[in-house]
């Protein structure tokens, strides 16, 4: 299940039923071989992508927590041990996990076929500007050890990439972690 709330005229109203969500999340690893498409699908694509499946008021209010932010983070890399492992994985590709703070709705779990789209979103090297206001600029990984649990075997962190945009009401990061292309 993944949910964007209904509407802009409550945007602080409080998630219900908080523990219901939570189980709903821990389900995601168990339940990802349930969701993988047939190889007739993937086809000619550079990635395909899973999204979190939680309500987005869960992970983006001002009710979530960093226990909350945690638990989304460690069941990404539960989720992405069970792809590297499984017997659905297509060979000769990549499994990775990419994570947006403070937005973690926008957090993924991607498999990527093209060596050159994942380039793409390895983190910054070096600061710039892009459509000559969004700031992008590597992320200090000491920004995310709050919330960072300790990754699977294998699952090697690349870092992250702060994005500073005036239109927004803070910087986001973006953060990624992969398994080697195999």
């Amino acid at each position: 299940m993944r949910r964007i709330d209904p509407g802009p005229w409550r945007p602080d109203k409080k998630l219900r039923n908080k523990a219901r969500h939570m189980r709903t999340l821990r389900r995601w690893h168990a339940e990802i071989e349930d969701w993988f498409p047939g190889p007739e699908w993937l086809d000619g694509r550079d990635y395909y992508n899973f999204k979190v499946p939680a309500y987005a008021r869960l992970l983006e209010s001002r009710f979530t927590t960093n226990s909350i932010r945690r638990a989304c983070i460690n069941e990404a890399f539960l989720t992405a041990e069970v792809l590297e492992n499984s017997e659905l994985r297509p060979p000769d590709c990549r499994v990775a996990v990419v994570i947006s703070t403070p937005d973690m709705f926008s957090s993924e779990v991607a498999i990527f076929f093209s060596e050159d789209y994942f380039e793409r979103f390895l983190p910054a090297t070096e600061s710039y500007v892009i459509h000559e206001v969004v700031g992008i600029a590597p992320a200090h990984p000491d920004l995310i050890a709050p919330i960072r649990p300790n990754a699977p075997e294998g699952l090697e962190f690349y870092g992250g990439t702060r994005i500073s945009d005036p239109e927004l009401s803070c910087d986001l990061f973006q953060w990624l972690w992969s398994y080697p292309r195999r």
